[in-house]
């Protein structure tokens, strides 16, 4: 059943704007990464001569993807919701013999794995960012993975609140509204003891490169994300629904 209604959302979103998204966001991240260092390299490595070329691409784009990346799945869950409250869209799709625990799962891996492709996609760009720059050294493609893994693990926890917050909020600019101030705000939540498991920060600490605070990541996406998915899940099959 959650295959079936997990199909069914992605043969809805697939014509809409969703799909150039997820592969123009990472496209354009790559281009600026590019103009970046084709600009600034020498610069740039004059004043980190301790970081290789490969390490210094990813560092010099860890913290602009670490506040965009929340932004996009903001976006992406936005849209995944967005029909559902225009023309009783909920309606109709509830009315389906499926449950709610399904279409909401399936509304929360969609989100996810789009989430996830963006990650593939940047990491692809990167690296044919490096190359065309010419960069002399052996790629780190364990580093680059690793990285990689610790994005979609961070992407956890905001899927699973900006899944509710879409699903919840029948104007879907109010829930975009949440998402842009908590990531806006990301760094100055990342810079605090407290705040800086709140989920928006978590691919702020993603990097690999020199950095101690990768399991900030891990552990906030691995407990916020399943915990929020349930939480989310109990009140959609509670809700009342027209």
């Amino acid at each position: 059943m959650l295959l079936r209604v997990l199909q069914t959302e992605w043969a809805k979103q697939r014509r809409s704007l969703l799909p150039w998204l997820v592969i123009g966001g990472p496209l354009i991240f790559a281009g600026m990464m590019w103009v970046d260092l084709y600009l600034r390299y020498s610069y740039l490595s004059g004043r980190h001569p301790e970081l290789t070329p490969w390490e210094l691409l990813m560092q010099e784009g860890f913290m602009l993807w670490g506040l965009f990346y929340p932004i996009g799945i903001t976006i992406i869950a936005a849209l995944v919701h967005y029909r559902e409250y225009h023309d009783h869209g909920w309606k109709h799709l509830l009315a389906l013999p499926v449950t709610r625990s399904s279409v909401y799962t399936a509304k929360w891996l969609l989100i996810w794995l789009l989430s996830c492709v963006t990650v593939i996609l940047l990491l692809v760009c990167l690296y044919a960012t490096g190359r065309i720059l010419q960069f002399p050294e052996h790629f780190p493609l364990g580093q680059y993975v690793l990285y990689g893994i610790n994005l979609c693990i961070a992407a956890l926890g905001v899927t699973s609140l900006q899944h509710w917050l879409s699903s919840r909020l029948s104007n879907s600019l109010y829930a975009i509204a949440i998402g842009l101030s908590g990531s806006i705000g990301a760094l100055f939540l990342a810079q605090s003891e407290i705040t800086r498991f709140v989920p928006y920060a978590s691919a702020l600490f993603a990097m690999t490169v020199h950095n101690e605070d990768q399991w900030l990541t891990i552990v906030t996406g691995l407990i916020a994300g399943p915990v929020l998915l349930l939480v989310g899940m109990a009140e959609f099959r509670q809700r009342d629904i027209s």
